[in-house]
């Protein structure tokens, strides 16, 4: 017998866990980075090879609240059996258009920014969504209390040579015209809330090595003992490509 409940319940597990473990592991393996290759994922932490591990979770802001839960609810269901009036409450009011010729397709919000879908026969399946531009404040504050909570944990992972976290947050920085200003701004941000957490390590007893911010289109590495920072753009194509390789994993 169907039982839409425990679908929902591997849904979740599928899209909280192996998804983003996955996007992370796919991401991070594009940086010149030569200690973050081969990666596997494990349990605490989430990726690992010999000399590195990272722990993988997420910032989530209040307003990406409401379509996490309409994702885990409905992730990988058909479009025609998608409820319509939850979708047009969440702003998704036109059609999914094809990207380019491929079998990928999109469904904007102005609110919460875009859905991706499959081509699955004659209908379409929903793999995820790409989150809106980045309201800076709100998004900090979630990113912060994501890396307080991982740290308070770090005595319970098995420890490697480098011991990292990746925090991936569904949103964009890439306004149109304001690329720099927005991406200097957000550094400079991440760069002072990192630090406030670095002087209260004391707290924590522990410290991850790097800490790495991944948005939906840039990427900061950030190294905890000294605050330098490394800056990477993640093209639109490519990640498309990653979240639609993390969906179907």
């Amino acid at each position: 017998m169907y039982n839409k409940q425990k679908e929902i319940e591997q849904n979740k597990i599928i899209f909280n866990k192996n998804y983003y473990e996955t996007l992370a592991k796919l991401i991070l393996e594009t940086i010149p980075n030569r200690k973050i290759v081969n990666l596997i994922q494990g349990d605490r932490p989430d990726l690992l090879n010999d000399s590195i591990g990272v722990e993988v979770t997420r910032a989530i802001s209040t307003r990406n609240g409401e379509i996490d839960g309409f994702i885990m609810n409905n992730i990988k269901s058909k479009y025609s059996e998608l409820p319509e009036k939850q979708l047009i409450k969440l702003g998704f009011v036109s059609s999914p258009e094809q990207v380019y010729f491929s079998d990928l397709y999109t469904q904007y919000s102005p609110k919460h920014g875009m859905l991706y879908y499959i081509k699955s026969g004659n209908d379409l399946l929903l793999l995820g969504f790409l989150g809106k531009m980045s309201e800076s404040e709100e998004t900090i504050k979630s990113i912060c209390k994501s890396i307080v909570s991982k740290v308070r944990k770090m005595e319970n992972y098995e420890q490697r040579p480098e011991n990292d976290l990746a925090i991936i947050v569904n949103e964009q920085l890439n306004y149109i015209g304001f690329e720099d200003e927005t991406i200097n701004t957000m550094k400079s941000q991440l760069l002072e809330m990192l630090k406030r957490i670095v002087k209260e390590k004391e707290q924590h007893k522990m410290m991850f090595d790097k800490v790495f911010i991944i948005f939906l289109d840039n990427l900061f590495e950030i190294e905890c003992c000294n605050m330098n920072c490394n800056h990477y753009s993640i093209p639109k194509e490519k990640m498309e490509l990653f979240l639609k390789e993390a969906a179907i994993n």
